[in-house]
């Protein structure tokens, strides 16, 4: 160890140095307490050997200054040489960050004692140092891969949508982590068609977001041939219809026994004149709010993707239209099952009634997560996603 000797008295400084070098370390010597200071912060001791009394800092402030300046890098064992040993001055020693106390006049073997029990902590507080320079460095490196996770996730997210009139579009995606489970997805199937998409995939973290990069990648155009929306004929694509991309879905990513598995909610809307056909999978079925205050919807059972074989699934399908003046609102559980201090669910029937009182889409869905967040009164528990789509 590199050990710091702070005396003034020469001969019991020469003593010291000696029996320091005698059970094998380095002595460093200082004469006051301002030298000993400096001569650590230029070059930090593993320990620190000081008299009570010295002049310009005295070893008590001279220990509390070197534990104000190791901080959490680094720990310095400090012995303090005294004559005192009433209680008054153990609690004064100890609050200035005093480890051991060793009476004066020293005794070689109680010193090298001393040097022996110290060395074994400050070789398990390096040991730790080291261990934590480790997990510091592992967790920067970890939440960078996080963030750059993210920012990937959030790019497969709906961009520069315009829709011809009277079509309107708005959508909010809110995750409770970094990474979600849930996913949002508008595309263009043909010049008439689009195809609108919500997903929750259950869990939390890096496994479920991962997941639903993958269960994504299947509900895009963009993947051609892996596409679970559109069949290429050698006519061109082919749109399939919204029952048959839940079975080619659940046919990709069953896993019997599983814990994992995906909810969905999509739907064709035909632009030319509002009809839809919606499947739900054990998702919040979509909601129609229409223009003169009536609230559609479609709760029947069905079940989650992933779990079952697909020809045992229940696959709610249904067809509707949006007339002029309607909304066509998807969500995901995030929202209407967030939960306030007496645990009551904030619910559809409130997200319908905080939307449908907005015409503007962009401020409906920034009311609704505010509402929410409101009635949760704190950060969001689960993925939280909205796709609103109206007919002007």
């Amino acid at each position: 160890m590199r050990i710091l000797i702070a005396e003034v008295d020469p001969g019991f400084r020469n003593i010291l140095r000696s029996l320091v070098e005698e059970a094998g370390h380095q002595a460093v010597i200082a004469l006051d307490g301002q030298q000993a200071l400096d001569q650590h912060r230029s070059h930090r001791c593993d320990l620190l050997i000081t008299d009570w009394q010295l002049p310009r800092v005295d070893g008590l402030a001279l220990s509390h200054l070197i534990r104000k300046h190791d901080g959490e890098s680094a720990y310095t064992w400090i012995i303090l040489l005294t004559a005192r040993q009433d209680q008054d001055d153990l609690d004064e020693s100890s609050a200035a960050g005093v480890d051991d106390l060793l009476p004066t006049p020293v005794r070689r073997h109680e010193l090298l004692r001393r040097l022996k029990v110290a060395r074994r902590i400050v070789q398990l507080q390096q040991a730790l140092a080291a261990e934590r320079a480790e997990l510091k460095y592992a967790n920067a490196r970890m939440a960078g891969d996080l963030h750059a996770a993210e920012q990937a996730q959030r790019a497969l997210l709906p961009h520069d949508l315009h829709l011809p009139a009277p079509w309107n579009i708005a959508w909010r995606y809110r995750p409770c982590q970094e990474l979600a489970g849930d996913l949002l997805g508008v595309e263009r199937l043909d010049e008439h068609h689009l195809g609108l998409h919500v997903f929750d995939v259950s869990g939390h973290g890096v496994s479920s977001a991962m997941m639903a990069v993958q269960v994504h990648r299947h509900l895009s155009v963009q993947a051609g041939v892996g596409s679970a929306l559109l069949e290429y004929r050698p006519d061109g694509p082919q749109m399939i219809p919204p029952a048959e991309v839940a079975r080619r879905l659940n046919d990709l990513f069953v896993r019997p026994n599983s814990s994992r598995f995906v909810t969905l909610a999509y739907a064709i809307l035909d632009l030319r004149d509002g009809s839809l056909d919606l499947v739900s999978c054990a998702h919040p079925s979509p909601l129609i709010l229409r223009a003169d205050g009536r609230i559609d919807r479609h709760d029947i059972e069905s079940h989650p993707l992933g779990i079952l074989p697909t020809k045992s699934l229940i696959i709610t399908t249904w067809r509707d239209r949006l007339f002029p003046g309607d909304r066509l609102l998807f969500t995901s559980d995030g929202l209407i099952e967030a939960s306030n201090l007496a645990k009551e669910d904030f619910t559809v029937d409130r997200l319908a009634d905080v939307i449908r009182h907005q015409p503007d889409l962009e401020l409906a869905l920034d009311q609704a997560l505010a509402a929410v967040r409101d009635w949760t009164n704190g950060p969001p528990a689960d993925d939280q996603t909205l796709l609103l789509i109206s007919r002007a």
